[in-house]
């Protein structure tokens, strides 16, 4: 189960993480339930966490992360299967299959928040799928926690990472 830990800049715990004095709890964990969380953005209007979650065999997902949330994994998948949701635990705010309709590709990759030179998207929100080779636009909603309608594509053939073969080295 992944986490995501919170600490000072000196290394040190700050006082009010939601496990600090906690007998048997890591006092460095802010959140906890994530199955891959893969690069995350700070909003630069509201200050929450954004995280891109890598799903396993049919669901990726976006979380906004607060304080001593559990985010479900590994009983859930996002929200699936239907039921397995625990009481206190916390729903992504955005979440796509990764085949039939809705389906943006199958590994969430990235996602950031667009700075103020971004031809007039500034403060929105950016997240690319590694296998769908695309990035994608998302529209913050007003409160900053979760997204207006569906993200559209942004960039439609995004490539990635080249995988080079090289030679004897002499």
């Amino acid at each position: 189960e992944g986490k995501v830990l919170r600490l000072n800049l000196d290394g040190s715990i700050p006082g009010d993480n939601p496990f600090v004095g906690q007998v048997g709890k890591r006092e460095e964990i802010f959140a906890y339930g994530f199955r891959n969380p893969f690069r995350m953005g700070f909003d630069p209007q509201s200050g929450n966490l954004w995280v891109a979650d890598v799903g396993d065999f049919t669901i990726e997902e976006i979380d906004v992360v607060t304080s001593g949330s559990n985010y479900s994994w590994p009983y859930c998948e996002a929200t699936q299967p239907s039921g397995c949701a625990q009481p206190g635990d916390v729903a992504p705010i955005f979440q796509y299959p990764h085949t039939g309709p809705g389906s943006l590709g199958t590994s969430i990759t990235g996602g950031q928040f667009a700075g103020n030179t971004f031809g007039g998207l500034e403060g929105d929100y950016f997240f690319g799928d590694y296998l769908g080779n695309k990035i994608y636009h998302a529209e913050p909603n007003g409160t900053r926690d979760g997204i207006v309608g569906t993200p559209t594509t942004f960039v439609s053939s995004a490539g990635g990472p080249v995988d080079f073969a090289f030679g004897p080295l002499d």
